[in-house]
């Protein structure tokens, strides 16, 4: 798997340990944590470590920090889960935000997945009350799989969700 992905505006490369102290910050955000399933607001730098270890250590995790020229801008990941479903997911610091980086990156790594290990179907979702994501998501030309519930660790309840998936 390539350890960088460039597009037009943003390079994309690996997640590591090191990235940890870049990430922490965001986590205090609740713009950031309350649109996100597995994101603590009060995640430290320990417990950042520890989950970048666990993605450096897992061969189908495809996560990768975003950068424009030196700025941090987020991560995007693609991560097969237990099921074989693969899914993709991202964030990024507000400053990024409106300006198709998000997009930009996803479309990226998914046509660098598909070349490198035949990526042909994702799914993902977004929480009700975060629209930006889901206009992300439809740009990439996911559609509406239905509706669930989803924890979110940083609102500390289930929240609904919309589904979608997308095949090559």
């Amino acid at each position: 798997m390539a350890d960088e992905i460039t597009s037009e505006r943003l390079v994309l490369r690996h997640v590591r340990v090191a990235d940890a102290a870049l990430i922490v910050p965001f986590c205090a955000d609740p713009r950031i944590y309350r649109n996100l399933a597995r994101m603590k607001p009060d995640q430290t730098l320990d417990e950042t470590q520890a989950f970048l270890s666990g993605v450096e250590q897992n061969p189908d995790a495809h996560v990768y920090s975003v950068w424009q020229g030196e700025i941090f801008l987020g991560l995007c990941g693609i991560e097969t889960g237990p099921s074989g479903l693969s899914e993709i997911g991202y964030w990024y610091g507000p400053h990024a935000w409106g300006q198709g980086y998000a997009t930009e990156a996803a479309e990226a790594l998914i046509t660098c997945l598909k070349r490198e290990i035949g990526l042909k179907a994702l799914h993902s979702g977004h929480f009700h009350d975060n629209p930006g994501s889901g206009a992300v998501l439809r740009k990439l030309g996911f559609l509406p799989a239905g509706w669930s519930y989803r924890h979110s660790v940083g609102r500390g309840e289930t929240v609904l969700h919309r589904d979608v998936g997308w095949v090559a």
